[in-house]
């Protein structure tokens, strides 16, 4: 699950850097030291660099469509420009009740299909 959630994080704020017409090799989507500081966060928009980072942040922050998100509740940009996540309660009690359905077969994936 984690890893799914940080690779939708990742594709947002891929798609928002493209539409805004920025330009970056890779998006580091990690966990952040401080749990007060959100379930992920980036920091793209000092690795672009080309403005003031708060700045960039912002506009990245604009076109994120978090009203009508499946499972973040809330993103928030912090100095020095600093993408902050917080996934939703709701999308997480969720995926209680798939892990319970699903049992041991929950997570598994088929990437490499045995091979290494």
């Amino acid at each position: 699950m984690e890893i799914m959630i940080r690779d939708d994080i990742r594709k947002l704020v891929e798609k928002a850097i493209k539409e805004l017409g920025f330009k970056v090799s890779g998006v580091l989507v990690e966990e952040p030291r401080e749990k007060t500081h959100g379930d992920y966060a980036t920091n793209v928009a000092m690795v672009i660099g080309k403005e003031d980072p708060m700045k960039i942040a912002n506009l990245i922050n604009s076109k994120f469509e978090i009203r009508n998100s499946k499972f973040l509740d809330k993103v928030e940009v912090v100095k020095p420009g600093f993408i902050n996540f917080f996934v939703s309660r709701k999308y997480l009690q969720k995926q209680v009740g798939n892990i319970l359905k699903e049992k041991e077969k929950f997570g598994d994936l088929k990437i490499g299909k045995g091979k290494k």
